[in-house]
């Protein structure tokens, strides 16, 4: 199946910034499940390419200049292989994404709450909407030193806050899993 995908991410700011740097993750992998054929960056400012400690490519560009918003474009056609994942198809072994990150860390309520599902699809999605209904979203009451504990703990919090609590449950019940932002 060939896909054709178009992402925009603007980004608008109370006053203007200047001298930034970003790394931007938006450009896909070649793996056995999918093969780009053609991709292109709209980005604003310098750039150099990398590729991160994970194999995936990094845009990393660099603003001088003054600037109120910055829109940032990717854009391309992917082919999906019909291939399944397989444990090869990472360069690490999946046990490395079940270890406990400093905001990923449970407390024993949040234990409690991970204990009531098991690794498998059906009730991974069930844990994923009784976090959703457990934690109501609210911009404000965390930031991003808040940790999973800390935020199901208080019943609030913003996209990270339902990611880290998400992640948290997963690898206390032995599903591997990680966040890149």
């Amino acid at each position: 199946m060939r896909l054709h995908i178009r992402h925009e991410t603007t980004y608008t700011y109370e006053s203007p910034v200047r001298n930034s740097i970003q790394y931007i993750r938006l450009t896909p992998r070649n793996t056995p499940q999918q093969r780009i054929f053609e991709w292109h960056l709209d980005i604003p400012g310098e750039t150099s390419d990398m590729i991160d400690g994970y194999g995936n490519p990094v845009t990393v560009m660099t603003l001088k200049k003054a600037f109120p918003s910055i829109t940032l474009v990717a854009e391309g056609i992917v082919d999906l292989t019909g291939k399944p994942l397989t444990r090869d198809d990472s360069p690490f072994p999946p046990e490395v994404f079940l270890c406990d990150t400093p905001l990923t860390e449970m407390d024993d309520d949040l234990k409690a709450f991970a204990e009531q599902y098991s690794p498998n699809k059906r009730s991974l999605v069930r844990l994923m909407k009784h976090l959703r209904e457990h934690i109501a979203f609210t911009p404000g009451v965390t930031n991003v030193t808040h940790t999973a504990a800390e935020a199901f703990k208080l019943g609030a919090g913003v996209c990270q806050d339902h990611t880290h609590i998400f992640i948290a449950c997963c690898r206390h019940i032995g599903v591997p899993a990680r966040y890149v932002s």
